[in-house]
């Protein structure tokens, strides 16, 4: 009996020490679940609400914008986006920047704020999702880790 505890135990042993870690990702989706309502105490739009999208960058670079836009979007609601393929993030110590924006028909669209966040920060536990917020900017980011 004890031979098969011993054996068991260094089974478990060899399997938590054998466990890679994680050395990239891939971001699935984005679900904005918080923002701020105003711009300075006025409507993102003239007579509405913002017309909601989002852009993801890594180091800097935007690697997805979203080719559409919620209409009217307010805080009370989540927002998800979904890029047609994941966003690859291969070194998990680059910033990764979820950008929110108001869009504008014809004229500039109006950044909103955003989260600035790094993977390599919860790679131990690699959820996959996560809860992000940066002041009153809030995301719930989808992941798929990659071990190597």
């Amino acid at each position: 009996m004890k031979r098969v505890l011993l054996f068991s135990a260094l089974l478990v042993l060899l399997t938590v020490s054998c466990k890679k870690e994680p050395t990239a990702a891939d971001i699935k989706s984005v679900t904005v679940t918080d923002f701020p309502n105003m711009d300075d105490n006025n409507q993102w739009d003239a007579n509405s609400d913002a017309d909601l999208f989002i852009k993801i960058a890594v180091d800097g670079e935007v690697q997805w914008s979203s080719p559409t836009y919620y209409t009217d979007a307010t805080n009370s609601n989540s927002y998800s986006f979904t890029p047609t393929s994941a966003v690859a993030v291969m070194d998990l110590t680059k910033d990764i920047q979820i950008d929110f924006y108001d869009y504008e028909d014809g004229t500039n669209d109006d950044w909103m704020g955003g989260v600035i966040f790094q993977l390599e920060k919860y790679k131990d536990d690699a959820p996959t999702t996560k809860d992000l917020t940066s002041g009153t900017f809030s995301i719930t980011i989808e992941l798929n880790w990659i071990t190597g």
